[in-house]
This record gives C-alpha cells, sequence and structure tokens, in this order.
C-alpha cells in the first residue's frame, strides 16, 4: 500500500494559504491545484508507475525562480548547443550551422502545421523536451527547461530577470533601428523603438548568428521566404 504522508503534505504545500500575495499570482494558484490532482490521481489509481511519480518527474521552474547559478547553468548549455555543428540535412535546413539552428529550422519548417491547429500544445511540448534533452545529453545540463511567466512582468519587462541584460539574464533590448513602421496585421503598425536591432546586453550579446534561411513555405504557390528567427 502506498503512504498517504508524501500526498497529504504535498496538498499542504501547494495550498494558497501558505503563499504570501506576492510570491504566487493566480495562474501559480491554478498550477499548484492541478499539481494537487496529479498526485491525488497517482496516490488513487493502483495501475499508476512506481518509477514516474510527481515526485521524481522533471519540475520546470519559472526563470525568475531560478538561482544565479541555475540560470548560468542553462546559459551556458545554451551556449554549448550554440557550438557545435548542425546535424539537419542541408537541403531542409541550409542556413543551420549548429545543433542550435537545427531546433530553430524545424519550428520555421513546421509553423503552418503547428499553430492554430488541434496539435499545437502536443507539437510544442515535445518540442520543448526534445530541446531540453539535448541540453542534456550534448551539453551536460542537469537542470530542467525554465519558462518565461510574461504575466508577472508585463508590466516592466524591461527590467525584468529574464530581460534586464545582466549576466544571469536572456537578453538585454536591442538597439533602435529607425524604419516607417512595421504592419505586424491589418490596420496595426509597430512603431520604431528600442529592440529592433543587434542585442547589445545580456550573455548572448557577441553570439554570432549565421544569415537566416528561406523557410520551406508548404503553400502552392508561395514563395521561400527569408525569416529572421534563425
Amino acid at each position: 500500500m502506498r503512504s498517504w504522508v508524501p500526498f497529504v503534505a504535498a496538498l499542504a504545500a501547494l495550498s494558497p494559504a501558505t503563499a504570501s500575495p506576492t510570491s504566487m499570482d493566480q495562474w501559480d494558484v491554478l498550477a499548484g491545484k492541478a499539481l494537487g490532482n496529479q498526485i491525488l490521481y497517482h496516490y488513487t489509481n493502483p495501475e499508476a508507475s512506481s518509477t514516474c511519480t510527481p515526485y521524481t518527474a522533471s519540475a520546470r521552474r519559472e526563470w525568475g525562480a531560478l538561482s544565479k547559478k541555475e540560470r548560468r547553468d542553462y546559459i551556458d548549455a545554451v551556449l554549448c548547443l550554440s557550438s557545435k555543428p548542425s546535424k539537419s540535412d542541408p537541403s531542409f535546413a541550409p542556413g543551420a550551422r549548429s545543433r542550435y539552428d537545427d531546433f530553430v529550422a524545424v519550428h520555421i519548417n513546421q509553423t503552418m502545421f503547428i499553430h492554430s491547429t488541434g496539435n499545437f500544445l502536443t507539437w510544442h511540448r515535445y518540442f520543448t523536451w526534445a530541446y531540453e534533452q539535448a541540453l542534456r545529453n550534448e551539453c551536460g545540463y542537469t537542470g530542467s527547461q525554465p519558462y518565461w511567466a510574461w504575466n508577472k512582468y508585463a508590466d516592466d519587462p524591461v527590467n525584468s530577470p529574464i530581460f534586464d541584460g545582466s549576466e544571469y539574464s536572456m537578453s538585454g533590448d536591442g538597439a533602435f533601428v529607425p524604419h516607417n513602421a512595421t504592419e505586424a496585421a491589418p490596420g496595426i503598425f509597430l512603431q520604431p523603438s528600442n529592440g529592433g536591432g543587434c542585442v547589445k546586453s545580456g550573455p548572448f550579446k557577441n553570439e554570432p548568428r549565421p544569415p537566416p534561411p528561406k523557410s520551406q513555405d508548404p503553400r502552392p504557390g508561395r514563395p521561400k521566404r527569408h525569416r529572421p528567427e534563425l
């Protein structure tokens, strides 16, 4: 028989009452309740795995919740992946020069099949897992893929832990680039501002990027398009 002690302890730890208003927002509360339900299912389902449990599963954490060392470990793993040669077939991703580029190229060329579709969540979950495994198996990363809780920093993204431009961030703001306003959608124009040019702060400021490849647009009669993501 399974012990209910871990289950009870976990539910107590996940209770919204145990968290201060500044440390947990409503999305965190919902996520905690979902995890509590998962733990309950595991401990009441006789066919549940005895090796993969809520306590042995990899837990992904928000970037701001990581220690500086944990952030640096992740950054170093990404830089490592960027230094390794591409494994993609040149006919599929002619612009890919590194293992990091491989993942960008896959996402670019699957764009028409993985957005606004029923497999949106499952595809991106698998894609994130595959990227995480590459960081682990090819670059010795021992942590989990972190995520960006954009809702926590929407009011001041420039000073958020992920975009403050420090050595423990993912980036700073890009340089200002003048232009005539980009039409992001019909009638919606993005005015010139910071962020359009080269990244000049953060751990990736000196990371060279190859010229973008052309995406394989599957729609008949459509030309291949240059994409700035790579």
